[in-house]
């Protein structure tokens, strides 16, 4: 009996000092080949799901944009689609008809000059427009992983890629030549190239400069 008690102690005590030397080697490998598995699978999933943020975006986009378009056949309206590139951000906009249209150099001006008034200044300047609630009823965000690389209008010399730009729509539904293009983390491309007669927009899965 003593004899199996000292046995039974000695395996006890192997048993433990392998635990305080930590993994084996084979025990190590075994775990890194676990994750790495892991990874290999996990990967291609996290791709598809971004690829799926870009396109649904760029097609919510397209459903925004048309919108806007119907809107401002239906109200005899002038409707203006907002892109915050640098927050991610889009909106529609509805303004008077009487509109005259802005440059982007003679917006980004006023909006300048805007910073610097006294409220009581700010509010004689009032942007006309304000949230078209019948088509976005609040500022929209693009997905985690998703934004706006560059914009290019009938209107913008070069392609716009920060602060706000915008995309007009006047009233009978002739909206602007707009393109826009956005990227995700994985460096994936959409482009919209949205009909200035139809208000609909063609999507690419890839980056397009301009399309006829």
């Amino acid at each position: 009996m003593e004899k199996k008690a000292k046995e039974i102690s000695a395996s006890k005590t192997c048993k433990s000092e392998r635990r305080q030397h930590g993994f084996t080697l084979i025990e190590v490998l075994v775990v890194i080949g676990i994750i790495g598995l892991v990874m290999s699978l996990a990967i291609p999933g996290i791709g598809l799901v971004m690829k799926a943020n870009i396109n649904n975006s760029s097609r919510e986009l397209a459903t925004v944009i048309r919108s806007a378009h119907d809107e401002s056949i239906l109200k005899g309206s002038v409707y203006r689609v907002a892109f915050d590139l640098d927050r991610g951000e889009y909106w529609v906009e509805v303004g008077d008809r009487n509109f005259l249209m802005s440059s982007p150099e003679q917006i980004e001006l006023e909006r300048k000059k805007n910073e610097r008034r006294s409220d009581e200044e700010k509010e004689k300047h009032k942007d006309p427009f304000q949230l078209a609630q019948q088509v976005t009823k609040k500022k929209r965000t693009l997905p985690l992983g998703v934004k706006f690389n560059e914009i290019f209008t009938s209107r913008s010399k070069d392609a716009i890629k920060g602060g706000v730009a915008y995309s007009f729509v006047f009233p009978f539904g002739f909206i602007e030549k707009t393109i826009i293009h956005l990227k995700d983390d994985m460096e994936r491309e959409t482009t919209l190239v949205v009909s200035s007669v139809t208000g609909k927009s063609r999507m690419f899965e890839h980056y397009v400069k301009d399309v006829d």
